[in-house]
């Protein structure tokens, strides 16, 4: 019997095997590959064995021969994890040279459920919290021209080239090519998300206010529903478009704003106020109630102007000596609060004095007790 067969009997002996995978489990992949590739040979029916030697095969970059082992004596489920590692080892290498195209043509390979998974493991060296599929990442690369540089400089590249197509198509204020710029701008949703919230705010902020140069001012409100999905950025464009709009549509901003926040004082203290100017006086007074109720601190003023134009002077003299008197409003309105209670005061009638009620004097009798008087019959 030969060396190599004595040796073969003796590593089937299971505490023979337990003894060298303690020593191989602690070592390079190089080191386990031919520890691996023995223990298979004695056992070829150990197919954890058998994973464990194609898998550090992959690890070590040696695909062709994990491939062999694989279809040697792998299971059919086990071939196909296998041929993930393969593929992914394999578009790893690419992408590490800086192939891109290469590694990603690569990951096609792979089955569908794991495929932008894959694509997601490898752009996250060079875009921390980027989710991307294959399709995307394909269409930055293609987009941006990429591919040809270095990936410390994407994301420069990128913001530049958006930013000078927005100032370009903002010349042009063509709408065909603001959707073309829209449609780029949502290649970097899921890869440069800073990137791509600030340039679609100031994309969106912008067009808003060309519209309401060619007096598009419903035009103007309805375009900055592209920045819906990020709540933050459409109320701030709304309160943008607050100082460019006519008063009529001041209101519809509020309106839309009230929506989404029903509980701001500031907007409904906006909206009375725009109710006040519009008019619709007791619309106005309900909504400076609201802003009040909120914590609207200066509405109360705004209020009791606005009952004194109405000519409701005893209602705006109550409400100016509550404010006066309980300090409801800031020191700075005050001293116009008490000059506006003393002026309506000479406006309003002097109230009547209390008629006093006449006393009924009773007719005694002789002996000094009263006696009612009878009516005389006619």
């Amino acid at each position: 019997m030969s060396l190599e067969e004595k040796v073969g009997l003796l590593i089937k002996i299971p505490k023979i095997r337990e003894i060298i995978m303690d020593y191989v489990c602690i070592q390079e992949d190089s080191v386990k590959i031919p520890y691996f590739t023995m223990l298979l040979e004695a056992n070829p029916a150990d197919y954890n064995m058998a994973y464990e030697l194609a898998g550090t095969l992959c690890r070590h970059g040696e695909y062709d021969q994990a491939s062999k082992v694989s279809a040697q004596y792998l299971n059919p489920d086990d071939q196909k994890l296998i041929g993930n590692k393969i593929c992914f080892g394999k578009a790893k290498a690419l992408w590490q040279k800086d192939n891109y195209d290469a590694a990603l043509q690569e990951l096609e390979n792979l089955h569908d459920e794991n495929r932008n998974s894959a694509a997601n493991r490898l752009v996250k060296e060079y875009m921390p919290g980027a989710k991307v599929t294959i399709y995307e990442f394909k269409q930055l690369l293609d987009k941006f021209g990429l591919a040809q540089i270095p990936h410390q400089s994407w994301k420069s590249t990128v913001d530049q080239a958006l930013k000078t197509d927005l100032e370009n198509c903002m010349k042009s204020n063509v709408p065909e090519s603001f959707s073309q710029f829209l449609d780029k701008l949502n290649s970097i949703k899921n890869c440069y998300t800073d990137v791509y919230k600030t340039l679609l705010f100031n994309a969106a902020s912008k067009r808003a206010e060309l519209l309401v140069k060619d007096n598009k001012q419903f035009e103007a409100i309805e375009s900055l529903k592209i920045l819906t999905p990020e709540k933050a950025l459409y109320e701030k464009g709304l309160q943008d478009l607050l100082n460019v709009v006519d008063e009529r549509h001041q209101l519809s901003i509020c309106n839309l704003l009230l929506e989404r926040q029903p509980n701001n004082a500031g907007f409904w203290y906006s909206k009375a106020k725009l109710l006040g100017k519009a008019q619709q006086v007791d619309d106005a007074i309900m909504a400076y109630d609201r802003a009040i109720e909120l914590g609207a601190k200066d509405a109360r003023m705004d209020k009791a102007r606005l009952l004194e134009t109405k000519g409701d002077y005893k209602e705006a003299v109550r409400l100016y000596e509550n404010m006066i008197y309980y300090g409801q409003i800031s020191q700075g309105l005050l001293a116009e609060a008490e000059t506006r209670r003393k002026n309506l005061l000479e406006k309003l009638p002097e109230p009547e004095e209390p008629k006093v009620p006449e006393k009924k004097v009773e007719k005694k009798g002789v002996f000094n007790r009263s006696r009612k008087t009878k009516k005389k019959k006619r």
